[in-house]
């Protein structure tokens, strides 16, 4: 009896840490609009991932009223999107684009302190992976503003290493 005990309370236990240690390997981060970035764009929607674990997405209240928050960021342990969703505006010529991102095979396998940015430059949508290592600014090259003293990677529209 006190062996089946042992053994259930061992099972339980394995789980609660793969749990844990599944999480650990997913606190991440998603952001777009930092330091005056998207000049010119009035970003009309988006969704990173299922848009349903953290706020990745805008409310329903902000896509009825046309309200959208022209820069967001969300840290925390949720699963990573596959999919990143973008639809803006170019001010000056009134052009509406929309893109959507297959970031499945993009993204590492643990995406602990890394985070998900992106970025509008008129009709063109930038989407990067970023590591949180700080280096200096000698060594990094990562043309984000934001995050020049990090290391990051261009994953749309054409994947390229920053060191």
């Amino acid at each position: 009896m006190i062996s089946i005990r042992c053994l259930l309370l061992s099972a339980v236990l394995f789980s609660l840490a793969a749990c844990a240690s599944d999480g650990y390997k997913r606190y991440f981060g998603f952001d777009f609009g930092s330091l005056g970035e998207n000049k010119g764009i009035q970003i009309l929607n988006y969704r990173y991932g299922d848009g349903r674990t953290l706020p990745t997405s805008p409310p329903p209240w902000a896509l009825e009223s046309g309200r959208i928050g022209q820069r967001g960021s969300v840290y925390g342990s949720f699963p990573p999107g596959d999919v990143l969703y973008v639809k803006w505006r170019v001010e000056s010529t009134g052009a509406i684009y929309e893109k959507t991102v297959d970031l499945g095979n993009e993204l590492p396998n643990n995406m602990r302190g890394k985070t998900i940015h992106f970025l509008i430059e008129g009709p063109q949508l930038y989407v990067y992976l970023v590591d949180s290592a700080n280096r200096t600014l000698a060594q990094s090259s990562c043309p984000l503003v934001g995050y020049r003293y990090n290391q990051c990677i261009l994953l749309y529209p054409e994947r390229r290493r920053f060191n």
